[in-house]
């Protein structure tokens, strides 16, 4: 078996960055998505999958219908990161994501970094 050497939040940088085509790294990780524009555009990309997974199957209603609309020239700490932030974190309890694992919008927006 091969051992990965990665850390998980190295290897969500790597995936992040992939989806999002920037280089992200742990130093860099929190300034580059502070604004919830990141975000949104990672929600459009699991949305295309949320997408194909409702049209082949039933009792999916519950399931978000589209991606967050996300400002994303907003300043990091501004009222529009805030929303952006928030529409995100609406979008992800509409996948089900448990309320346990959903971090708070100040969570990040407050973060040194």
């Amino acid at each position: 078996a091969v051992v990965s050497t990665q850390s998980t939040g190295d290897k969500l940088c790597v995936w992040m960055g992939g989806i999002l085509d920037e280089k992200l790294n742990r130093e860099n990780l929190i300034p580059q998505i502070r604004n919830g524009g990141p975000l949104c555009r990672l929600a459009e990309f699991v949305q295309e999958s949320v997408d194909d997974f409702k049209a082949n199957n039933e009792d999916n209603d519950d399931l978000p219908s589209s991606a967050p609309q996300a400002n994303l020239t907003c300043g990091a700490r501004s009222m529009e990161a805030r929303q952006n932030v928030t529409k995100f974190l609406d979008w992800v309890r509409k996948m089900r994501v448990p309320e346990s694992s959903i971090f708070l919008p100040d969570d990040l927006l407050k973060l040194k970094g």
